[in-house]
């Protein structure tokens, strides 16, 4: 068959190399001028960083075996004891725990989620509700509220109880120690380069998908280059960029074209000198601050520290015209001595990506989990629809699905689009 394939992340070129193994004549769209989607490294010399999407967690086992089929080792991710500032005060995860009340506040959390999960509210509440039902301190709540804010990008009030329950069925058989065990020794572009070098058919770059029209026996697929026609079409861009293309009514008002995306941000910090290195400390940081949370974003030997900024606060950033300056100003606050050999800051927006809209998907209060079934001949992909929502995995994921879903179909529709 002659599939289109739109949006070139890991979900679309994955898409491409399965339908490809499977003997399909594939095309590729990409409305950027570069594939990877939310995922981007930056390399400008000795600086090297991930603009969007970093962390593999040690049980994501596309994302380490497409690594090592690649002829790349995982890069293992510093486990050192995070700095913690709450309310003025400095600690570390050890100081925390030690606190018998919060650690008593994270305990309750944790069995109320391991007797409740899989068990679905009517009304559905908030995540932040659930947080706050089970604590008893003001320093569990920022504990708790803050970590998870981390997980789901996104403030905790708009966080589905239910939709976070279903997640929550990933980690149920974790010992400890997969989260974020694992970054990509070169940066994720460099995997992603070396997909798009296996695939044998057309990756059309600068080319935003305007149109989709489906037919008697295919789909057309319009661009500012012309039309161009499919047997199937494969959808991997995120549903809140779906109002940028005119799409067919059942796809346009699908319960995928409804998921919202996080509002997540990173800030990025580029010095002469990595001061806190030289200070024993691993860059990590969790606070209560404007800029949420920090680490050490270097991949290559030019110094890096980022911020990871979710929810309103992202909001917030993104819309000041002086984001970068003030976020530098609030570095300075925190840390006097990075002023010494700052060089640059850079705000890497997803939220104002017109392709992207946001960070990933999440599932709000009351949302149900939509259905995955292809819509007339256009399948659907991308990591939210996949389990592993809100992941790179789930990218990989919902590729295996989708070309499975193409593969077990091809004779039900014997007729082919042909193009004159």
């Amino acid at each position: 068959m002659k599939i289109g394939v739109i949006g070139l992340g890991f979900a679309g070129l994955r898409t491409m190399q399965l339908l490809e193994a499977d003997g399909h004549d594939v095309t590729g769209f990409e409305a950027r001028d570069r594939i990877g989607g939310r995922c981007h490294t930056v390399r400008e010399g000795e600086v090297i960083f991930e603009a969007g999407g970093e962390w593999i967690d040690a049980d994501h086992h596309r994302v380490l075996d497409l690594l090592r089929h690649n002829g790349r080792e995982p890069l293992s991710s510093d486990s050192s004891p995070r700095r913690l500032i709450f309310g003025g005060r400095e600690s570390n995860w050890d100081e925390l725990w030690g606190d018998p009340e919060i650690r008593a506040d994270v305990e309750r959390f944790e069995s109320r989620v391991e007797s409740e999960v899989g068990l679905v509210t009517e009304p559905d509440s908030t995540l932040q509700a659930f947080i706050d039902e089970s604590v008893t301190t003001e320093a569990g709540r920022w504990y708790l509220t803050a970590m998870y804010r981390s997980d789901e990008g996104e403030d905790l009030d708009r966080i589905g109880r239910n939709g976070w329950f279903r997640a929550y069925e990933n980690y149920r058989d974790r010992e400890g120690g997969e989260l974020s065990a694992f970054r990509f020794p070169r940066g994720a572009s460099d995997l992603l380069d070396r997909m798009a070098a296996e695939i044998r058919g057309q990756l059309h770059l600068n080319c935003p998908v305007t149109k989709i029209v489906e037919a008697e026996n295919g789909v057309w697929v319009e661009t500012a280059t012309g039309r161009h026609g499919f047997d199937r079409v494969v959808m991997t861009v995120p549903g809140a960029a779906f109002g940028e293309m005119r799409l067919p009514a059942a796809l346009a008002e699908s319960d995928i074209a409804k998921i919202p995306l996080a509002r997540a941000i990173k800030i990025t910090f580029l010095f002469g000198r990595g001061w806190w290195r030289e200070e024993g400390w691993d860059g990590s940081l969790m606070y209560d601050g404007p800029l949420q949370q920090f680490w050490d974003g270097g991949l290559g030997s030019g110094p890096v520290l980022q911020a990871y900024v979710t929810g309103g606060e992202a909001q917030h950033w993104v819309t000041r015209p002086d984001a970068a300056m003030a976020a530098t100003e609030e570095l300075f606050r925190v840390f006097p001595q990075a002023q010494a050999w700052h060089l640059e800051t850079r705000v890497n927006d997803w939220v104002g990506d017109p392709w992207a809209r946001g960070a990933f998907g999440y599932f709000p209060p009351g949302f149900k989990i939509p259905s995955l079934e292809p819509v007339g001949r256009i399948h659907l992909a991308g990591e939210a629809t996949a389990k592993w929502n809100g992941f790179i995995e789930g990218a990989l994921e919902s590729a295996e699905r989708v070309a499975g879903e193409i593969e077990s179909e091809e004779n039900s529709q014997p007729g082919r689009l042909r193009i004159a």
